[in-house]
């Protein structure tokens, strides 16, 4: 659930791995190799991933073609198995900055950002000058909830890149989490006034959703869509924003497709089995729910919504499983409400009466904090 925009380039990335020693051994390892740079150029990446497991089974103590074969399952929408590869290479990527770089990115884009962070700010350490480095480490700090840190990585790139939307928006949103409205519009203002541009409607939507403006986030994707229509990031916040507008059958029409080309990717997983579980399509959503927890057990709002959909379908006892994962999210006493429904269900009635307690205490905190 990554917000900022991907640079990923290939050619650098793929220049880290290709020449390695084999090429001047093994002709048809070379012309192997030469064929699936070729088709990562061309963005056939499934076809460079079916070459480069190939290659990988053949010489399995190579960490470069494991490297590729990560990057052209990345480029795929593989995420959660790109991240396996690299994480089975760390100990021969130690001085690689690109190698950092993508394991964040592979990170950021399963929803799990708190990962995120160490892996960027190597990439960033021991590659200073990459610029992509920085803004995606500020990318990582935000969506973990570092909001003190992200506004000092956006602020110091609004100096050098003032142009670039992605910061003015980071800025704000590192501002309205660090609880400055005012200053967060200002901020705004800097990206409203930006060229019109994908990026700069993409910015303008994820700051209206952290406002609570819906129905003008939508609108400002729309417009984003219109001038990338084959964009899947701008199409799955557009979906986004369509279930935070209760527009849910206009969200699912968009995930669909895009889980077709990426079904790893939690986080489209978990829209979807929101938008059927708010459509009362039950049955399709628990199983598009369960494997959002599968790929991602740390994406915590994807537990306490399977949590709800089994409770909704008479499971207490896996849904209670899935809503004490969930426990440490609740933030207005809802998921200890539901956890209490099921441990009543199963006869725990002591685990029950706790959870109720716990519940208490949170709208008690509600209360104090509102005065």
């Amino acid at each position: 659930m990554s917000w900022s925009v991907r640079r990923l380039s290939l050619a650098a990335l793929l220049s880290i791995a290709m020449p390695w020693q084999a090429r001047a051994y093994f002709a048809d390892l070379a012309e192997d190799a030469r064929q699936a740079k070729e088709a990562m150029l061309a963005q056939r990446y499934r076809e460079a991933a079916g070459i480069y497991r190939r290659m990988a089974a053949q010489m399995p103590g190579e960490p470069g073609i494991r490297f590729n074969l990560a990057l052209a399952l990345h480029q795929a929408g593989e995420m959660m198995e790109s991240t396996r590869i690299l994480e089975s290479i760390r100990a021969s990527q130690r001085n690689n900055p690109r190698y950092w770089f993508l394991l964040g990115e592979g990170y950021l884009n399963l929803g799990t950002p708190e990962k995120a962070v160490s892996p960027l700010e190597e990439a960033a350490r021991l590659e200073p000058a990459n610029p992509d480095a920085g803004l995606e480490l500020a990318s990582a700090l935000l969506e973990s909830g570092q909001f003190t840190k992200s506004e000092e990585h956006f602020r110091a790139f609004s100096q050098t890149r003032p142009d670039a939307p992605e910061i003015w928006a980071g800025l704000a949103l590192s501002q309205l989490g660090l609880g400055r409205p005012r200053e967060a519009e200002n901020s705004r203002a800097r990206l409203a006034a930006l060229p019109e541009s994908p990026e700069k409607h993409e910015m303008l939507a994820r700051i209206d959703l952290r406002t609570g403006q819906k129905a003008l986030a939508v609108q400002d994707l729309q417009n984003a869509a219109r001038l990338s229509p084959s964009n899947p990031q701008i199409q799955s916040m557009l979906a986004r924003a369509f279930i935070a507008n209760r527009q849910f059958e206009e969200a699912i029409v968009l995930l669909k497709p895009l889980l077709a080309r990426a079904p790893d990717n939690s986080g489209w997983l978990f829209d979807l089995g929101d938008a059927l579980l708010q459509t009362g399509k039950l049955e399709e959503a628990i199983p598009v729910l369960r494997r959002a927890v599968e790929i991602s057990p740390g994406l915590l709002p994807a537990q306490a919504k399977l949590g709800e959909a089994l409770l909704s379908s008479g499971s207490a006892q896996e849904a209670a499983r899935h809503l004490e994962a969930a426990a440490l999210m609740d933030r207005d006493g809802s998921i200890h409400f539901q956890l209490a429904t099921a441990y009543r269900r199963i006869g725990r009635q002591e685990l029950a009466d706790k959870a109720m307690a716990r519940r208490a205490e949170i709208q008690k905190s509600i209360q104090h904090s509102d005065r």
